[in-house]
């Protein structure tokens, strides 16, 4: 075999050829990883959003505020909530967070956003029983007279768990305090029913709640009272004027439920 040397043109032509294909193959192989690293990234969001909600589900707030520090996008993570309508401010407010409250809000939280079944963050520091940051809430323009789809507002949730200086508090706002539940319950009977001596005493001074208001069952606070046998919530109820023998739907008064607890007939004949 003749060798002959290879022309320059070709040469030339080959060599840069040769270097199209690399410049091609390093942009092809740049790509790749340029997509990878999309993927990496819309799975780390992922993640943090799946982290986020279940610290929601969780009360956790320490994971919230430490989620909340580390990730920039923090509108995603604030639109973001548990299936059931729960947000991260829900949480902060229940647990008593404050600062996790202000700088939720900071970021760009709303203070009036609600859960599936109406419950918002004011409600939510009110049931736990934080005072502090429902007057804070408060001065963000929260929705302090909302009510939930079963009827409860921060009075009624309040008078129910025997928050008795939250509630102390909400008296002295422009919120109504005698609004019945949608069973017709009213913050004075789910008071009463659950043995909280000082709320009864509380909201019986206020002067602004029908003592002798009845269910839809026609059943009165005074009813509740007879049959769980609180001796105190009793006299108070008949100091304001209780009536006794005021009957539910079934036709049974108070006063005739005293056969199963005699010894409050003596409290009963003081106020005959």
């Amino acid at each position: 075999m003749i060798y002959r040397p290879t022309p320059l043109f070709s040469r030339v032509w080959l060599a840069l050829v040769a270097k199209l294909f690399a410049i091609f193959i390093a942009i092809t192989l740049s790509g790749t990883c340029f997509a990878n690293s999309d993927v990496l990234k819309l799975d780390t969001t992922a993640s943090t959003e799946s982290l986020w909600i279940k610290a929601i589900s969780n009360d956790d707030v320490n994971q919230l505020q430490s989620l909340l520090s580390k990730n920039s996008q923090t509108n995603s993570l604030l639109e973001t909530s548990a299936p059931n309508g729960k947000t991260a401010l829900m949480v902060a407010s229940k647990k008593g967070n404050l600062a996790l409250v202000k700088a939720l809000l900071n970021s760009g939280a709303s203070v009036n956003t609600v859960t599936k079944t109406g419950g918002n963050a004011f409600m939510f520091a009110v049931l736990g029983n934080h005072i502090d940051i429902a007057k804070w809430l408060a001065t963000q323009k929260a929705h302090i007279s909302a009510a939930g789809s079963n009827g409860w507002s921060a009075v009624t949730i309040a008078a129910a768990m025997g928050h008795t200086e939250v509630l102390r508090w909400l008296t002295t706002l422009d919120s109504p305090i005698d609004v019945p539940d949608v069973y017709r319950f009213t913050p004075l009977m789910r008071a009463a029913d659950n043995g909280h001596v000082e709320v009864v005493k509380l909201l019986l001074e206020t002067k602004a709640v029908d003592v002798n208001a009845g269910d839809e069952w026609e059943n009165t606070a005074l009813h509740f009272v007879m049959a769980n046998r609180n001796i105190d919530v009793l006299e108070l109820l008949l100091q304001k004027g209780a009536d006794i023998d005021k009957a539910n739907r079934d036709g049974i008064t108070p006063g005739s439920m005293l056969s199963q607890w005699p010894e409050a007939q003596e409290v009963v004949d003081r106020f005959q």
